[in-house]
C-alpha cells in the first residue's frame, strides 16, 4: 500500500519550506548590509552603480566600495556618496571607477534631516554607509575594469549604461530639459533628472505609479509585440518562435530600463503567461504572481521591505482578486462604456489594496487618483509608443521636428491634466493609519475575498461594512 500525501499537507509543507527559506535569506541579507567603517578619513576605491542625481549643492550616487585596489573581498559594501557639485563631478556617470578620501559612517536620519526614516530606506536598498566627498578629495581612476564586481551589479551597471545611451540619442532630438526628463522617466524609468516639483505633482494627484515602470507600461509594449509577432503564427513551431521573440523584446526593454523591481515582476509574469499559452493557459494568475515573488526575493531578499515592491505586488493582487468579481457584470460588457468602466475597475481594484499601505507610510490619500489615472494612461501609452519612433528618426536622419512636437504636446497635456486635479478641493487628504489599523484592514480584505463565490450584492455589503469598520478604527487612532 502506497502513501500519497494530501494536497493540503503538501501545500502546508511547501509554505513552511518557503517561509524558512525566506527567513534564512532575509537574515543573511540584513547581516550583509551591516558594516563597521573606519572612524577616520580613509582612501577608498569604488565603482558607481547608479546614475548620478543632480542636487542643488551636491551630486548623489550609489557606489560599490572595494576594500583593496579593484578587488572584491568579504567587507565590500555599497555606499551612498554625496560629491560636491562642480564641473568635474557633473560629468560622472554610472560605471565610472573613482578613488576618494572620505569618512564613511553608518546611515542615520540626522544626515538627511526630516522625519523620513532615511536610514532604513538606505538599508533596504542594500547601502551600508554614506559619505560626503569634498572638492579635490576624489579623482577618476584610469582602470575602469569592473569584472571583479558581483554578477548582479555588473548586469545593473550594463543596463544603466545602455539606458544612458538611449537617453543620449533622445537628447539629440532637441527636446527641452523638462520634457526630456519626464519623457525619460515615463518610458525608460530614468528619474534622476526629474525635478522635485514634478514628482510632487504626481504624488499629490496619486499617480506616482505612472512614473514607476510596471506592468501597465509593459502591457502597452506586449500588446504591440504580440500583434506584430504572434498574430500570424498559426503553426505550433511558428508560435514558439514568435513567443521567444516577444520574450526577448520584453526582457530587452526591462534590461534597458534598468531592471526596476516592479518591471522585473511584470516581465516574469508575462514570461509565465506567454509560456503557458503554448499549453492552452491564458491570462495571469495568483500562482504566477507568487512565483515572481519567490524568484525575486530569492535573489534580493531585502526587496520584501521595499515600499515600491510591496505596492507593486499588492496592486497586482487586488487586480487578480477583485476585478474578476465585476468582469462579467452587464455594465462592464456594454460596448459604449466597456473600456472606461474596465479601466476604472482595474484602478479601483489596485487601489483597494494599496491605499491602506500608502496611508500608513505616507499619511496621505488621493481621492481623484482613479480618474486621473484613467485620463493619464492613454497619454503615457502614446509616449511609450513614440519612444521607438523617436529612436528610429534619429538613427535614420528623418526630420525629427514633427515627432518632437507631438512628444512635447503630449507631455504638456499630461502636466495640465495633473495640475487640474491638483487644484481641485481635497486633492490630497492627510490621514493617519496606525499599524493595528493597517493589519485590521488587510485582514478584512482577506476575509471578504476568501468568499469569492458570494453574489455581487453580498460582496458590496461586506465591502461597505469593511469601510465602516476601517473608518471607526481610523477615528480611534487620533
Amino acid at each position: 500500500m502506497t502513501y500519497s500525501p494530501s494536497p493540503i499537507a503538501f501545500t502546508l509543507l511547501l509554505y513552511l519550506f518557503l517561509f524558512l527559506f525566506g527567513l534564512w535569506r532575509s537574515v543573511v541579507a540584513w547581516e550583509s548590509v551591516k558594516a563597521d567603517w573606519n572612524p577616520n578619513v580613509c582612501t577608498y576605491h569604488a565603482v558607481l552603480v547608479s546614475s548620478p542625481k543632480m542636487g542643488e549643492r551636491s551630486i548623489s550616487a550609489d557606489a560599490f566600495c572595494l576594500s583593496h585596489k579593484w578587488e572584491v573581498v568579504d567587507k565590500s559594501k555599497s555606499v551612498r556618496l554625496y560629491v560636491k557639485k562642480d564641473s568635474l563631478s557633473s560629468m560622472l556617470k554610472v560605471g565610472d571607477a573613482i578613488v576618494f578620501d572620505a569618512l564613511i559612517h553608518v546611515p542615520t536620519n540626522d544626515f538627511n534631516g526630516g522625519t523620513f526614516d532615511y536610514a532604513r530606506y538606505l538599508s533596504v536598498k542594500g547601502i551600508s554607509g554614506q559619505a560626503y566627498v569634498k572638492n579635490g578629495a576624489w579623482s577618476k581612476a584610469e582602470d575602469t575594469e569592473i569584472k571583479p564586481l558581483p554578477v548582479i551589479l555588473r548586469w545593473r551597471i550594463g543596463a544603466l549604461q545602455w539606458r544612458e545611451q538611449f537617453i543620449k540619442k533622445i537628447r539629440q532630438t532637441g527636446l527641452n530639459d523638462g520634457t526630456l526628463a519626464l519623457f525619460s522617466a515615463l518610458t525608460l524609468g530614468e528619474k534622476s533628472q526629474l525635478r522635485q516639483e514634478v514628482k510632487s505633482l504626481y504624488a499629490e494627484v496619486g499617480v506616482s505609479h505612472i512614473l514607476a515602470l510596471s506592468g501597465m507600461h509593459l502591457s502597452f509594449l506586449v500588446a504591440v509585440f504580440s500583434l506584430l509577432l504572434l498574430r500570424c503564427c498559426v503553426r505550433r513551431w511558428t508560435k514558439v518562435v514568435g513567443i521567444f521573440a516577444v520574450l526577448v523584446l520584453v526582457w530587452g526593454y526591462t534590461f534597458v530600463a534598468g531592471l526596476p523591481a516592479s518591471l522585473v515582476r511584470a516581465a516574469i509574469m508575462y514570461s509565465l503567461m506567454l509560456s503557458g499559452s503554448l499549453f492552452g493557459r491564458q491570462g495571469f494568475s495568483l500562482n504566477s504572481l507568487g512565483v515572481s515573488a519567490v524568484l525575486m526575493l530569492s535573489f534580493q531578499p531585502l526587496l520584501l521591505y521595499d515600499v515600491g515592491f510591496q505596492l507593486s505586488f499588492l496592486a497586482m493582487w487586488g487586480i487578480l482578486t477583485v476585478y474578476p468579481l465585476f468582469a462579467n457584470h452587464f455594465i462592464v460588457q456594454w460596448r459604449y462604456t466597456k473600456w472606461i468602466v474596465q479601466s476604472l475597475l482595474v484602478s479601483f481594484s489596485a487601489q483597494l489594496f494599496t491605499v491602506p499601505l500608502v496611508a500608513y507610510v505616507f499619511d496621505t490619500f488621493a481621492p481623484y487618483s482613479a480618474l486621473a489615472t484613467l485620463l493619464v494612461t492613454p497619454l503615457t501609452a502614446l509616449l511609450i509608443y513614440l519612444m521607438p519612433v523617436l529612436m528610429l528618426v534619429v538613427m535614420t536622419g528623418i526630420p525629427v521636428a514633427p515627432v518632437v512636437f507631438v512628444v512635447e504636446l503630449l507631455v504638456g497635456v499630461q502636466n495640465a491634466v495633473l495640475q487640474f486635479f491638483a487644484a481641485l478641493p481635497f486633492s490630497v487628504v492627510h490621514v493617519h493609519c496606525s499599524l493595528p489599523l493597517l493589519f485590521v484592514t488587510y485582514m478584512l480584505l482577506g476575509v471578504v475575498l476568501f468568499k469569492r463565490w458570494m453574489p455581487l450584492v453580498s460582496w458590496l455589503k461586506c465591502t461597505l461594512v469593511m469601510m465602516i469598520v476601517w473608518w471607526l478604527c481610523w477615528m480611534f487612532t487620533f
